[in-house]
């Protein structure tokens, strides 16, 4: 007797569709970003997610007749290669949170350096 083999389940495709990327986190696939943190993170792409929408209590209902709510989850890759989920969901997390290309950050720290040298 043989026992079926148990398999991860696969989630929603990641898209890497450039327009599809820069609704979602503001920056292009592969594009090199500096997280908060200091890390240097490659964006890879967005999953396309949805989950019911939490009501008054706060807490999500897991009942099909509940209302979905769509989000994104952004992954990106790690200088080691392995690819990982980031919390921020939309652009503006992105923005607010400090996320930034690495090359508008060396701009800016050039920029930010003429400009103390008076």
């Amino acid at each position: 007797l043989k026992m079926p083999k148990k398999g991860k389940k696969k989630g929603p495709a990641i898209i890497s569709t450039p327009e599809v990327v820069q609704e979602h986190t503001g920056f292009n696939p592969r594009d090199i970003v500096l997280a908060p943190f200091g890390l240097q993170l490659e964006i890879v792409g967005v999953q396309l997610m949805q989950r019911p929408i939490s009501r008054d209590s706060g807490v999500q209902r897991d009942d099909p007749e509940s209302e979905m709510e769509s989000f994104a989850k952004v992954w990106a890759k790690l200088p080691n290669g392995s690819q990982v989920p980031l919390r921020p969901s939309t652009a503006k997390e992105f923005e607010e949170l400090g996320y930034q290309r690495v090359h508008e950050v060396t701009t800016r720290s050039w920029i930010i350096f003429y400009a103390d040298k008076d």
